[in-house]
């Protein structure tokens, strides 16, 4: 399932937002399909909507409270052959992160 969430997010999403783009340089283009043009662009954006959810379901973000609460493993970054100070940083969700 996560696979999918992520053919969702990196190959299906960009392409319906390419879509919009080329679309949105077509009626640039056609000014008489203006109204067409609107039209479709609203039918990919609740297309681009839909993918966006179902990316995010079948693919949660990572909860990083749970790893640091249950003793989850760290990644390690080196700066210079030295390990990095870690600074922690507050989420908008109220979780802390450490962040090099």
């Amino acid at each position: 399932m996560k696979w999918a969430g992520k053919v969702l997010h990196d190959d299906v999403g960009p392409l319906l937002s390419a879509a919009g783009l080329k679309l949105h340089l077509l009626s640039m283009d056609f000014p008489d399909a203006g109204p067409m043009a609107v039209e479709v662009t609203a039918m990919l954006e609740d297309a681009m909507d839909r993918v966006r959810e179902l990316s995010r379901e079948l693919r949660p973000p990572p909860d990083y409270s749970k790893a640091s609460s249950a003793g989850g493993a760290q990644p390690k970054r080196a700066v210079r052959g030295k390990r990095a100070k870690k600074r922690p940083v507050k989420t908008s969700r109220g979780a802390t992160v450490a962040v090099p």
